[in-house]
């Protein structure tokens, strides 16, 4: 939250404390009053009150390039496609989003299982490598935290 003194030439932030006039514009426009047409839009903010004043015409599908190339008024179309979504479009929508992240989810948790069977086959076989070079069973067994006939089924499983 920020605080305007219109009387003193400084704003802040009231959590912290932290002045803000150097990162602070604020701009009062009057959309009806500006007529400037999409080829004239040269300045990022003339863009955004080209796209606040036509705002309900355009979706993220049918944006003019030369407000493309703002990522965040992009980024604003999207969000008003979402905002005009019906209630059971809405559920769609939000079923969708969930079944993406749930595989994202699944792939993930596939590529840090196979990550790990992977990590445990490379020491299966630093074992292997070990033990032909006479590296004592016992030993290895003891670096590897397993049992001396867990080691010899380890070492003798050429499937594992």
């Amino acid at each position: 939250m920020c605080k305007i003194n219109p009387r003193v030439d400084f704003a802040f932030n009231l959590k912290t404390g932290k002045d803000l006039h150097n990162q602070l514009e604020i701009h009062f426009i009057e959309l009806e009053k500006f007529t400037r047409e999409l080829p004239d839009l040269k300045k990022t903010l003339d863009r955004w009150i080209y796209f606040l004043k036509y705002a309900d015409e355009f979706t993220g599908q049918n944006l003019p390039v030369p407000l493309k190339e703002i990522d965040t008024i992009e980024k604003a179309a999207r969000i008003l496609d979402k905002m005009s979504l019906t209630e059971e479009e809405r559920e769609i929508y939000e079923a969708r989003l969930k079944s993406l992240r749930d595989e994202d989810g699944a792939l993930e948790t596939a590529r840090i299982k196979g990550l790990e069977e992977g990590m445990e086959k490379g020491k299966i076989e630093l074992a292997r490598e070990l033990y032909e070079d006479g590296y004592p069973i016992e030993k290895l067994a003891a670096k590897f935290n397993i049992s001396v006939e867990k080691m010899k089924e380890l070492l003798n499983n050429r499937d594992a």
